[in-house]
């Protein structure tokens, strides 16, 4: 039978059909068997089926008992790249219309290496839908699956993901509604398992599940190799996208909470992470996303307003006693801070692309990094280099190790955009107190800073960074300008010129002490040439 739709050029053709059934008669079973061939030439695709069952219906064609229901299926053409894919289909279906009921009774479905089985009861299909009953995907490779069926495998960092995934749950729920009770579903090493809850009518979604461990890393395109050299970046005339899609989410009704034990994601592991979130009417919550992070714990809670064009966002966040070392080296490439970071932020923006995001964005950062390390900067070298200059000596510090420890060191940033500017640093370094403020530049990643090395003792043993009573409580000046990303120490040095003028302000001090001492001295001196005559007068 040949079928040619004029109207869009679509040509089908049904041949090799069969129909075998004996002893037809309604109210009661008897045996029926189907072969066909169907090819349709745009897109190619071509199906054969060999069909068996025993089927059963009454008089008036409201009850369908489909038993011993077993299928054959070749598939074959452009969806699967010219690979031929069989499925089966067995098990077991009764229908009743006028009950509005269904029933699928060890119904088993396998499509190449995929194989799902269910049992199914669904009762007020046409109005009111009520489900209960099993349903299990036993463990397949999607890789396996993806290559028989043609289609491309994803490229992945580990090669050995997506050979695992099962899945499994029980389901009811009341009409109109579907729970997923006892889910269980596996990816490779990790397995996922909860509850899940979703409404029919309205689309909400509710569900409480716990992930045992992932590593998202590896399910990530492989990185570039090495060898290949980076394009040179040119400027896009193509409109930044929006990174939400704002009508989706404001038809949005969730409620989720998510546990993983263990997660790795851009190499940063996070332990015992919780996730609640709700999203109603256009707002959406974070509240809490919490974790253990570098041996220390993060809290953080978020709040996207959606409910106009132009998406307001709130975050609130706080870290105590991370590790700074290995959470800034994954993060931006910075490597010159290792310590415990204790971090309050308050951030708000509007909009709804990062550009527009980022300069909208106002807070406020407040921080304090205790048993801190500075690498590849030494405070003390440029601290001596300048009493040695007070000296009227030098000093040679190039061989001095690049580095700065550090009991506290706290302070506050402004967020104005990409600009932070801050006002408030202190620091607790051998001998030395540290303040400084300055602008941090976080879309380049620079600096432009100003800091002060106050003088409060002994610095270093060698004798051209002798502290006296004179230099306590002088400030050494240090300047820092430019990259803060890298492997090296942060952009700063000795600000010598600055320096000249608190050395012309301590001489004008000291000539001002002396010139004081000498007319100090003189009057004393009148006093007792005066007290010599005095005493002459009544001899």
């Amino acid at each position: 039978v040949p079928y040619r739709d004029e109207a869009t050029g679509q040509t089908v053709v049904l041949d090799d059909f069969s129909l075998q059934a004996s002893d037809i008669t309604l109210d009661q079973a008897f045996p029926l068997a189907v072969q066909f061939h169907v090819a349709n030439a745009d897109p190619q695709l071509d199906v054969r089926a060999d069909i068996k069952t025993v089927l059963k219906t009454d008089e008036a064609f409201e009850t369908f008992v489909v038993d011993q229901l077993d299928s054959q299926f070749e598939l074959a053409g452009a969806p699967f790249a010219g690979k031929q894919v069989k499925a089966t289909l067995k098990g077991a279906l009764t229908a009743d219309q006028k009950a509005e009921s269904l029933n699928l009774d060890q119904v088993a479905i396998t499509f190449a290496n995929l194989k799902l089985e269910t049992g199914l009861s669904i009762e007020q299909y046409a109005s009111t839908p009520k489900i209960t009953g099993k349903l299990a995907i036993a463990e397949f490779s999607l890789r396996e699956l993806l290559s028989q069926l043609g289609q491309a495998v994803p490229p992945t960092s580990d090669p050995s993901v997506l050979k695992k995934l099962s899945f499994s749950a029980d389901i009811g729920g009341e009409p109109g509604r579907i729970d997923l009770s006892n889910v269980k579903m596996g990816l490779d090493d990790s397995t996922l398992s909860g509850k899940i809850n979703y409404t029919l009518e309205s689309g909400a979604l509710f569900a409480r599940l716990n992930l045992d461990k992932i590593n998202a890393d590896r399910y990530l395109p492989p990185p570039a190799p090495a060898s290949e050299s980076p394009q040179p970046q040119t400027a896009s005339t193509a409109p930044e996208a929006d990174l939400l899609p704002l009508e989706t989410l404001r038809a949005l009704a969730l409620d989720i909470g998510l546990n993983v034990g263990q997660l790795i994601a851009s190499e940063i592991p996070v332990n015992q992470l919780k996730l609640q979130a709700t999203a109603t009417e256009g707002i959406i919550q974070i509240k809490p996303l919490s974790g253990q992070l570098y041996e220390g714990t993060f809290q953080a809670n978020a709040t996207i307003n959606a409910q106009s064009a132009n998406p307001r966002w709130q975050l609130q966040a706080n870290v105590s006693d991370v590790k700074t070392l290995p959470l800034l080296t994954q993060l931006a490439d910075m490597q010159q801070f290792s310590g415990l970071a204790n971090i309050n932020v308050n951030l708000n923006t509007a909009g709804n692309r990062v550009s527009v995001l980022r300069k909208n964005a106002r807070g406020q950062v407040d921080f304090a990094i205790k048993q801190g390390k500075l690498d590849g900067t030494s405070l003390a070298a440029m601290a001596c280099e300048g009493i040695a200059l007070t000296h009227k000596e030098s000093i040679d510090t190039s061989t001095w190790p690049k580095v700065t420890p550090f009991e506290d060191l706290s302070g506050a940033l402004t967020i104005n955009g990409d600009s932070l500017n801050n006002t408030a640093l202190t620091a607790q370094v051998k001998g030395l107190a540290v303040q400084g403020q300055g602008l941090i530049d976080a879309g380049q990643l620079t600096l432009d800073y100003k800091a002060g090395l106050k003088i409060l003792g002994a610095i270093d043993e060698n004798p051209s960074c002798r502290v006296n009573e004179r230099l306590k409580g002088v400030v050494i000046p240090v300047k820092c300008k430019g990259e803060l990303a890298g492997e090296k120490g942060l952009p700063c040095k000795f600000d010598t010129a600055r320096f000249r003028d608190t050395l012309a302000e301590m001489a004008k001090g000291e000539i001002k002490a002396k010139a004081n001492e000498e007319i100090d001295r003189g009057r004393e001196k009148l006093k007792d040439k005066a007290r010599e005559k005095f005493n002459s007068f009544f001899k």
